[in-house]
């Protein structure tokens, strides 16, 4: 069900909604880094022709980047909860909804 602000109490939030993003920011430049470094391995892998690999690293860089994944689920969660919508995570568009005359 979708929750409604007035200005004043999306502005009170706004503190822990950035808290939040920032939050969310660090979880998706570690999933990245980690499967970027993930690919490059895996691409290493591939041009030495398969040979005998130590999966511990491998399996290292997948619990991270699946590691921060889980992470940066449960912060899109607690913010849905607070009933605020992403738009775009880089940039830091959230939308609070609002009633205006009835709509």
């Amino acid at each position: 069900m979708a929750r409604y602000f007035t200005v004043a109490q999306a502005e009170r939030m706004l503190p822990e909604v950035e808290r939040a993003l920032g939050d969310a920011l660090f979880r998706k430049a570690e999933y990245q880094k980690a499967d970027r470094e993930l690919g490059q391995q895996m691409q290493r892998i591939r041009m030495a022709g398969g040979s005998r690999v130590d999966p511990g690293p491998l399996l290292a860089l997948r619990a991270r980047r699946d590691t921060s994944a889980a992470a940066l689920q449960k912060i899109f969660d607690r913010i849905e909860q607070m009933g605020v919508l992403v738009k775009d995570l880089d940039i830091g568009l959230m939308d609070f909804l609002t009633l205006y005359h009835g709509r």
